[in-house]
């Protein structure tokens, strides 16, 4: 009989805490590893993002016996990335890679039937007065991306120092800039008829934390 024992010997696919190891790069800090069907084969893969801003592929072939093979570097942001989502940002049914850079920009580099753009574009946001699309960084407390009116793409919820619990629909790429390095002269159009505001405060939020326990509720 096999014993479990065993197979943690194979020190080459198993750590220290006899779970399977799929990828190991001893000379890189893994920052994020997030799951993706990048070519809809119905298959999980794996994106693993590292503190330098290089992100690498697993893809998933199947099977019991290694089914992740490292596809090696599949993008590399120049910017120091703070966190990475998943999710399809511009309708066309694959999931795209968002990341969020340190001063608070969202970036989105699309997929198209499993091949990645490697330049990517911004995400633009009507937030406050903003008037450029990206300088939400300072005034947004929280972001996410889920599917709200259940289209197959992503939305983008935020809530923000003013007092405003906002979605802004993907789908028809409303907030997918056209523009790699900007965003584009349309954007503020598109955001108008895609945005949505849940709620309104009409307060200012303080810019310390609650340490008091205390919840904030919007009704």
């Amino acid at each position: 009989m096999k014993h479990l024992s065993d197979d943690t010997k194979d020190t080459k696919r198993y750590n220290t805490e006899r779970g399977e190891r799929i990828f190991a790069d001893p000379n890189k800090v893994i920052r994020q590893s997030v799951p993706i069907d990048f070519n809809k084969d119905g298959l999980e893969d794996v994106v693993v993002l590292h503190e330098d801003g290089s992100i690498n592929l697993l893809k998933n072939y199947g099977g019991k016996s290694d089914p992740y093979v490292n596809m090696g570097l599949l993008l590399l942001v120049a910017d120091p990335v703070r966190t990475m989502y998943v999710g399809d940002v511009d309708g066309n049914g694959f999931d795209d890679i968002i990341v969020q850079l340190n001063n608070g920009q969202l970036r989105a580099y699309p997929n198209d039937k499993g091949i990645f753009d490697v330049d990517g574009y911004p995400l633009c946001i009507k937030i406050g007065n903003d008037a450029s699309g990206m300088d939400y960084g300072k005034n947004v407390r929280q972001s996410f991306f889920y599917d709200m009116d259940k289209d197959g793409s992503m939305d983008i919820v935020t809530n923000d120092i003013f007092g405003v619990v906002k979605i802004t629909y993907g789908g028809s790429s409303s907030y997918l800039s056209r523009d790699r390095v900007k965003c584009d002269a349309g954007w503020e159009k598109r955001i108008r008829e895609d945005q949505t505001i849940v709620t309104e405060v009409g307060v200012k939020l303080s810019d310390k934390p609650i340490r008091d326990g205390s919840l904030v509720h919007w009704k």
